[in-house]
């Protein structure tokens, strides 16, 4: 019982935070011009790297949803600095995260994640275009992955019946055209892309980093990363963890704020929020043939470098200014939730479970064929 209380609790508190972060990423998708963007960043110049990660940083784009959007931007003339830039700094955070982490973790560890992110990007751009200056990106080696290319194709089962089909992995890259549309429909669309298909893609790993966070919560004992002393190892193990693992930028809060409330440091928390949404298998793997071995293994080696520094900065700036404004889960629980907070819990959890659903009937329907 102890476990499903601490779930409901972790949910409780982040799903206020969502909801207001799913509304700010939906004003993104409908509102910001991705002509724009590419035309900043479609270029060879350092600034663009710069631009790429500013760009970056407020976008809610998974480490999965990133990829066909860089290839994109290398398709435009984007430098390889310019790409890796976009990679590194886009999947470590977004709108909806920020206001999570502020909600959950304090305006330090938030306004921290940003600037981490943004800088990292300028840091792994900057290295990948002084060690490749004489390579080009070539995106178009890279073959789909998973992450929808919204490729429309006639498939028959042998029941005389045609069926246009387009692959989607919920990675909605394509934005719909919103120029001529009057400011209710665009509205809507921001309702419709928030809580349809931004949440279809993230609903999965949010449910998975709760469960992984209240099972934390209720095995191990407070304290318990208080037994290994040593803040570089620490930090360490968490880029181990965190590296191979895909999980999105909002759904490793809930784990890194039950970690820090079992003991680990801040600073090593940072680390698993870093480096878990920047990179996973699949992407090390789709990326190694989109950039080559030189660009991934610079992009590789600045995601843990620049991990383990911010992380050691992050607990320098907490140990020497004695910051106390991280909340843990201990802390979280120690209060009673306004009744507002519970009712757009249940409703949130309406969408996500609506959400999975149609994402497993929709895996299930394309793996049947007419049902026999």
């Amino acid at each position: 019982m102890e476990y499903f209380k601490n779930l409901w609790e972790l949910f409780v508190d982040m799903s206020f935070y969502m909801i207001i972060g799913l509304i700010f990423t939906g004003i993104l998708h409908v509102f910001v011009n991705k002509n724009l963007i590419l035309k900043h960043v479609g270029n060879k110049t350092t600034a663009s790297v710069v631009k790429a990660s500013v760009i970056g940083v407020p976008l809610p784009l998974c480490s999965c949803g990133v990829v066909p959007t860089a290839i994109q931007l290398g398709k435009s003339g984007a430098s390889k600095g310019a790409v890796v830039s976009f990679l590194t700094s886009t999947p470590q955070t977004g709108i909806d995260s920020i206001i999570a982490t502020y909600g959950l973790m304090g305006p330090l560890f938030a306004v921290y994640r940003a600037i981490a992110a943004f800088l990292s990007g300028i840091f792994s751009g900057i290295m990948t275009n002084i060690l490749c200056k004489n390579e080009e990106a070539t995106p178009e080696k890279l073959k789909p992955s998973g992450c929808s290319h919204a490729k429309a194709k006639t498939k028959s089962c042998g029941c005389s019946q045609a069926k246009a089909e387009t692959k989607s992995c919920g990675c909605s890259h394509a934005k719909a055209e919103t120029v001529n549309l009057s400011f209710i429909e665009k509205l809507k669309s921001v309702f419709s892309y928030g809580f349809g298909k931004f949440l279809d893609e993230i609903a999965e790993h949010f449910v998975i980093g709760l469960l992984v966070a209240a099972l934390i919560s209720t095995l191990l004992p407070e304290q318990w990363f208080s037994n290994f002393t040593n803040p570089i190892l620490n930090m360490i193990m968490m880029l181990i963890i965190g590296t191979p693992m895909y999980i999105c930028s909002t759904a490793s809060i809930p784990i890194a704020l039950t970690l820090i409330a079992k003991g680990i440091s801040p600073g090593a928390a940072f680390v698993f929020l870093f480096a878990g949404p920047v990179t996973n298998i699949a992407s090390v793997t789709i990326l190694y043939k989109a950039l080559g071995k030189k660009a991934l293994i610079i992009y590789l080696a600045s995601v843990a470098v620049c991990a383990v520094t911010f992380g050691l900065i992050l607990d320098f700036i907490i140990n020497t200014f004695h910051y106390q404004g991280i909340a843990v889960v201990g802390q979280i629980h120690a209060h009673e939730h306004p009744g507002y907070m519970v009712v757009l819990a249940i409703l949130f959890g309406i969408l996500v479970l609506r959400s999975l659903i149609k994402k497993y009937t929709t895996k299930k329907i394309d793996n049947t064929c007419c049902s026999h």
